[in-house]
């Protein structure tokens, strides 16, 4: 019986599907794709432009990967948080016998 009112659960959830999307995003391989542009551009300054994009592109989508993974780290921290408080509240309110009207 939680007493809160906050879904441990659909918290959880939303955090395994963070940590997903994270991995899918970390494996975009942007490298492999571009390497046969350069390679079609030897000795031109587009094949190093292109080069030099790819490393931006490939880091930006790294650090996007590491913040959504960061996102879901902490949602599963807080979910636990919260039933740990949970079931601290209960226990103490136990200890008081506490009970609603209803039960």
């Amino acid at each position: 019986m939680a007493l809160f009112q906050a879904d441990i659960d659909q918290i959880n959830a939303l955090a395994k599907t963070l940590g997903e999307v994270a991995a899918q995003i970390d494996a975009i391989d942007v490298r492999t794709a571009a390497q046969s542009i350069a390679a079609a551009l030897p000795g031109t300054p587009l094949g190093a432009a292109c080069a030099q994009a790819t490393e931006y592109t490939e880091g930006a989508w790294w650090r996007v990967s590491q913040r959504v993974e960061q996102v879901s780290t902490a949602m599963t921290a807080v979910a636990a948080d919260v039933a740990a408080t949970d079931d601290t509240f209960r226990h103490r309110l136990d200890g008081l016998d506490f009970r609603t009207g209803g039960r």
